[in-house]
């Protein structure tokens, strides 16, 4: 095969619910920050935020084709050796 005459186009869409659970995750800082201006405790901070966190889904390697079309279109090429 030449590999200059080939490409991956995909087409798809987004996750938005997993686009707003990876967004809240993304918020610990804020919510830290304000915690620690309305006077709580760094242990209470880190409780609480702990708390909030483990509602979230982590961030992986895998979070990204689920959000990201251009992900999944470069993990096929790759798998098929198509990069340029």
């Amino acid at each position: 095969m030449d590999k200059d005459r080939i490409a991956v186009i995909l087409g798809g869409a987004t996750g938005s619910e997993l686009i707003s659970t990876m967004s809240g995750s993304l918020q610990r800082p804020i919510i830290d920050k304000n915690l620690k201006a309305a006077a709580w405790t760094p242990d209470q901070i880190e409780t609480i935020g702990d708390h909030i966190s483990e509602c979230y889904v982590p961030w992986t390697e895998n979070t990204f084709p689920g959000l990201l079309g251009n992900v999944v279109a470069g993990r096929i090429a790759n798998r098929f050796d198509w990069a340029a």
